[in-house]
């Protein structure tokens, strides 16, 4: 599996790519476009995606759409206390799962935290597609950008998701391609043949590329047939009809590396976009603050439950659960820290500010959906075993969950 110092490079690099194009932007801007204002008011939110119709009917009244606004009751004290009440909620929401794992083992509380999870994912897909994919989409059409970014080519943010939604399919491929062989080489009951056929893992992949049929291979019988399903149905570890035991088990593990890295990248994604939600927070006065930071506090619980259930439900260990948990919920506070400190100076609708902000939430929205549809949906619930074993009121609570997270997430969005 890629090392997670692999990943953390990626994600920086992803990052730094946003920072490039925002930066190489902002020399490219028209000569006499002045794009300088801090942020604008909307029902609590700051940013800086002004339509064409409010950029004309600014420039008509003689004013500048992209001006500054003067900060309006800024409540210094209640900002900083901001920070404080949304690391509090995040690791609540994030270490709640861990707990409640480690308080018990029983079946009761094993289906309390899939459930969780379930909904974890409702919350995620709703995060990818309301909390990032949509403002992204107004940045990139936001009026104060320059004509390059708004009319030469109008689909900027969905090229960057569909960007993301690519490497994520390419590291998935190479973790699921490594584990295949790593698992074939480690299996002693492969090793007389594992320099002509590469094992069950390698068969099964040399299935999927091969051109014509193996030239060595005789067809498998009905019999071997009939005895791997047979095996499967005992065990619940199927069997290649020439390999023996232990395919399936391969599979699972690939499928498992692959989610535990889905929860990974996840919770990169999404404190990519707490700390973007954490500026526009620091950088927001007046009657919409309050509206705001109830919202966000909804949003962070809910996310960090998200992480946090997914993670002990892939698997992971009790000290990485934590140190996930940990770095998600102090995203938010590191976004807000800055929000304050350049409160008077920051600019929402320079073409920086609008870039970094669309490029990263596009990047972020293109990982998250990929990961949840993909990595953690998929395997986790769809192909889940367990919950395909249990009996119907379950299975509909799993449902009710998943799609309850996705309903939470869509009206916290009307806000935050």
């Amino acid at each position: 599996m890629p090392s997670r110092k692999a990943l953390s490079r990626l994600l920086l690099a992803l990052a730094a790519l946003g920072l490039v194009l925002a930066a190489a932007a902002e020399g490219s801007a028209p000569p006499g476009a002045e794009h300088e204002s801090d942020h604008h008011e909307d029902d609590g939110h700051s940013h800086g995606g002004v339509t064409e119709a409010e950029y004309d009917a600014a420039v008509a009244a003689g004013e500048d759409p992209c001006a500054a606004e003067p900060l309006d009751k800024y409540d210094l004290p209640l900002h900083i206390a901001s920070a404080f009440i949304l690391l509090a909620v995040s690791l609540l929401g994030s270490l709640g799962p861990l707990v409640l794992r480690l308080s018990s083992r029983r079946p009761a509380v094993v289906a309390a935290i899939r459930l969780g999870s379930f909904f974890g994912f409702g919350t995620m897909l709703a995060t990818a597609t309301i909390h990032m994919a949509l403002p992204a989409s107004e940045s990139f059409t936001s009026a104060c950008l320059s004509s390059f970014w708004t009319e030469d080519y109008e689909a900027w943010p969905y090229l960057f998701i569909t960007v993301a939604v690519l490497v994520m399919h390419a590291i998935d491929f190479l973790i699921k391609g490594h584990h295949r062989r790593r698992g074939a080489s480690a299996d002693p009951a492969h090793n007389g043949h594992s320099h002509s056929h590469g094992g069950c893992a390698a068969h099964v992949v040399g299935a999927l590329v091969a051109t014509g049929p193996p030239p060595t291979r005789p067809p498998p019988t009905p019999s071997s047939l009939e005895q791997a399903e047979e095996a499967e149905s005992n065990d619940g570890d199927g069997a290649c009809p020439v390999h023996g035991q232990g395919c399936k088990t391969l599979l699972k593990h690939a499928d498992q590396a692959a989610a535990v890295v889905g929860v990974y990248m996840a919770d990169a994604g999404i404190m990519f976009h707490s700390v973007m939600i954490g500026l526009t927070l620091g950088v927001t006065s007046g009657t919409g603050f309050t509206s705001l930071l109830i919202a966000l506090v909804l949003h962070q619980f809910f996310e960090g439950l998200a992480i946090g259930s997914a993670a002990v439900d892939a698997g992971l260990g009790a000290l990485r659960c934590a140190a996930l948990g940990c770095a998600y919920a102090i995203t938010t506070p590191v976004g807000i820290a800055p929000g304050i400190g350049m409160r008077a100076s920051f600019n929402a609708s320079s073409d920086a500010a609008l870039l970094a902000t669309g490029i990263l939430d596009s990047l972020s929205a293109g990982i998250l959906l990929y990961v949840v549809l993909v990595q953690l949906l998929t395997p986790m619930f769809t192909d889940s075993d367990w919950l395909h074993g249990r009996r119907w009121p379950l299975q509909a609570a799993a449902f009710a969950a998943f799609y309850g997270g996705a309903a939470v997430m869509a009206v916290i969005g009307k806000w935050a």
